[in-house]
């Protein structure tokens, strides 16, 4: 049995954040694709901040916590790992803000030379993350976390039949709701 537990806490202020939801998602690639993403379990932190998960790991899945607070405009996403030791500590100091999901869509004709990226930057010269190639998928996910009141630049890199297309957007969140953004190829 593994028990992955830590405190939460406002990363502004250091004060324990009490009644958060916490969720302990696995996923067999680490979250690379956006699925095959499977809810474990949930609980809420308590008026110090901390949330306990006793479980019994599967092999080669990886396993992440979200922690959201909606009321508060708190969400974050602590990546994946494997669990490698019995107890896990991890203690998050997480932000207000939202999660921005960057949805690429029509993907599935794409072939072996083709491919998608984007970089979180406007400065941006090429690809900083990933890359795909000869997907067969029609839909893939990704979320970061965003800063109330701050702007994120999204430059996107496609490849199509050896031409390469640069977009640049911007997407600024004002209130807590988490913003969508599409990439449609």
């Amino acid at each position: 049995m593994i028990t992955y537990e830590g405190v939460i806490t406002d990363h502004t202020t250091g004060q324990p954040l009490k009644d958060a939801d916490v969720f302990l998602q696995k996923s067999d690639d680490g979250g690379q694709t956006g699925i095959n993403e499977e809810l474990v379990m949930s609980t809420k932190t308590d008026v110090n901040g901390r949330y306990v998960f006793h479980f019994y790991a599967t092999n080669k899945k990886k396993y992440g916590i979200k922690v959201s607070k909606p009321s508060d405009c708190y969400s974050f996403f602590s990546g994946y790992y494997i669990p490698t030791a019995k107890i896990t500590t991890r203690n998050y100091a997480i932000r207000t803000g939202t999660l921005l999901f960057i949805h690429l869509k029509n993907v599935a004709p794409f072939d072996e030379n083709d491919h998608i990226c984007y970089a979180l930057s406007k400065n941006a010269t090429e690809c900083t993350s990933y890359t795909y190639g000869g997907m067969e998928l029609d839909v893939v996910d990704y979320y970061f976390e965003m800063n109330l009141n701050e702007y994120t630049y999204i430059k996107s890199f496609v490849t199509k039949n050896g031409i390469t297309t640069v977009k640049l957007d911007s997407v600024m969140p004002t209130t807590c709701n988490n913003i969508i953004y599409n990439l449609d190829f």
